[in-house]
């Protein structure tokens, strides 16, 4: 009977065995479990697929940048991609951080610094910061990526000068922004060229803007803009590349994507010589130089040598000559239009000359100088005549 017994026991225990390699163990997990384990799967697929958008926006923008000139295709997209502007991109980095976001901006500069592409990353900069509406009821089995749309409205106002034109904007920008967006920013591009009467419409919706309503004004002639507006701007000038490693840091980029193999040293040294300082002006310049064109024949252009059709060059080295009938000449053609451009590059011309000079040679420069900055620009009827007059004594002063 022990024996029975004891073997009854071995093939119990032998079946229990066996029935427990057979059904695992039942794991009892909560509800709580069940939904952190869900919500780490969904984030897992939502980062995948954020990875997945990332790719494939580099791949369109490859292609979009495809047969384009190096001036677009090497546009910067965010403050860390601009060279040379790190007090900028600094003071617009702590400004976000705060919260105080100013809603109404003016960036002014030359030709060619960046001032659309530091407004276009400003925007794109104010809608992330405010973050998107949750739009999953308006869309559904669609990614989020695939729907955000940033309401940035981009108006050149050399096209739209009016009041009539600024009254249909501050009606459009009075009207919530469609989601996903939760604010609308309008960049003013060539802002100088409002009317009076359309900036004077703008000082109301500057100074009690609503909370969804940013402004970015972009001019290459602030002093064009009204007092009451500049007051409530808040300014942000870009810097030139004046610094000979910015210089070399934007051509070696712009060589790289160009694939060209060539020595940048000489193209570098004519940057500085000629005093091309514009990253804009650079690449383009970048460009005709890895086409085969000469340091001098690129860099032409750069130097604005030419305002509209007038020859920059032939009327400054005639007035520092004296020749007003020269000077004249050139200038029959000139138009209301050009009256900036002209006192700028002859005023950039003669403080190089000024530099560069003494004696008495220096003191007929600077009197030149000051003839030319007295030119009356405030009514732009008068604007073109008042500054031939004062070129017109410049070149009696060269003389005396």
């Amino acid at each position: 009977m022990s024996d029975e017994s004891t073997k009854d026991t071995k093939d119990t225990k032998d079946t229990k065995d066996i029935k427990d390699k057979k059904e695992p163990k039942k794991v009892i997990r909560s509800k709580k479990t069940i939904q952190q384990s869900l919500e780490s799967s969904l984030l897992k697929q939502n980062g995948n697929e954020k990875d997945k958008d990332k790719d494939k926006n580099k791949e369109k923008e490859k292609k979009q940048n495809e047969g384009r000139v190096l001036a677009l295709s090497l546009r910067p997209k965010s403050l860390e991609d601009l060279i040379g502007q790190n007090d900028i991109c600094q003071t617009l980095k702590s400004q976000f951080e705060s919260h105080r976001i100013p809603h109404f901006f003016i960036l002014s500069g030359p030709v060619g610094c960046g001032k659309t592409t530091l407004a276009r990353i400003l925007s794109r900069k104010i809608h992330e910061t405010y973050g998107i509406q949750d739009v999953s009821h308006y869309y559904k089995n669609i990614p989020i990526q695939k729907k955000v749309h940033y309401e940035i409205k981009e108006v050149n106002a050399a096209n739209q000068t009016g009041i009539d034109d600024i009254r249909k904007l501050i009606e459009h920008m009075g009207f919530k922004p469609l989601p996903p967006s939760r604010v609308k920013v309008v960049i003013l591009d060539e802002a100088h060229q409002l009317s009076v009467p359309a900036q004077n419409a703008l000082i109301t919706e500057t100074e009690d803007v609503p909370e969804h309503v940013f402004y970015i004004f972009c001019t290459s002639a602030p002093q064009k803009i009204i007092p009451a507006l500049q007051r409530r701007a808040f300014h942000i000038c870009p810097k030139l590349l004046k610094d000979k490693d910015n210089i070399e840091e934007i051509v070696k980029r712009s060589a790289k994507y160009a694939e060209y193999n060539g020595d940048i040293d000489p193209f570098v040294e004519g940057i500085i010589h000629y005093e091309v300082f514009s990253p804009g002006l650079i690449i383009q310049a970048a460009e005709k130089y890895f086409s085969g064109l000469s340091v001098s024949d690129s860099l032409i252009n750069g130097k604005n040598e030419m305002v509209g059709n007038i020859d920059m060059i032939s009327v400054c080295r005639a007035l520092v000559g004296g020749k007003w009938n020269v000077c004249a000449e050139i200038l029959k053609d000139a138009t209301r239009s050009d009256t900036y451009g002209i006192k700028a590059s002859v005023l950039g011309y003669l403080k190089t000359v000024l530099l560069k000079s003494s004696g008495n040679k220096s003191i007929n420069v600077a009197k030149a100088i000051r003839f030319i900055t007295s030119a009356e620009f405030q009514d732009e009827s008068i604007a073109l005549p008042s500054l031939l007059s004062s070129l017109c004594l410049a070149c009696a002063q060269m003389n005396s």
